[in-house]
């Protein structure tokens, strides 16, 4: 299975999301070191703000984040939902952990994509307009 992940050139690197993947840090944190020995990168989406998994005591918490490149943190809040890049509400922050992710790296990343093969369709990102996901597919 590693061999076929690092072969995957157009495979950028691997991203966590919810639930929550601090309530896994300890699988988490080894796996994301597997991924960035590889020289891809990691990035990671927390209910929690970054203050909150320094300080707190969640068991391979601060092992994870030395394995996280980007982390965006915060609770999604529906009220400020808004068109961030990478997070679905304004309150939500963006953490360059690493320096192997910078600011300049999340341009022209589309805030939702559907993907069609023969026998799927997956939707992926952050909805702005409900309406998209009012609409019938089939």
């Amino acid at each position: 299975m590693r061999e076929v992940f690092a072969q995957q050139s157009d495979l950028a690197g691997m991203s966590y999301s919810g639930g929550e993947p601090f309530a896994q840090a300890v699988a988490l944190a080894e796996l994301a070191m597997r991924v960035q020995s590889m020289g891809k990168t990691v990035i990671s989406w927390s209910g929690y703000s970054l203050e909150q998994l320094v300080r707190r005591e969640i068991v391979g918490a601060r092992e994870f984040l030395q394995h996280i490149d980007l982390l965006i943190d915060g609770l999604f809040v529906e009220c400020l939902a808004g068109n961030e890049v990478l997070r679905g509400s304004t309150n939500q922050g963006l953490h360059f952990l690493s320096g192997h992710i910078s600011q300049e790296y999340l341009v022209d990343i589309p805030r939702q994509e559907l993907v069609f093969n023969d026998e799927n369709i997956t939707y992926t990102g952050f909805p702005v307009d409900q309406k998209l996901l009012d609409y019938p597919l089939f």
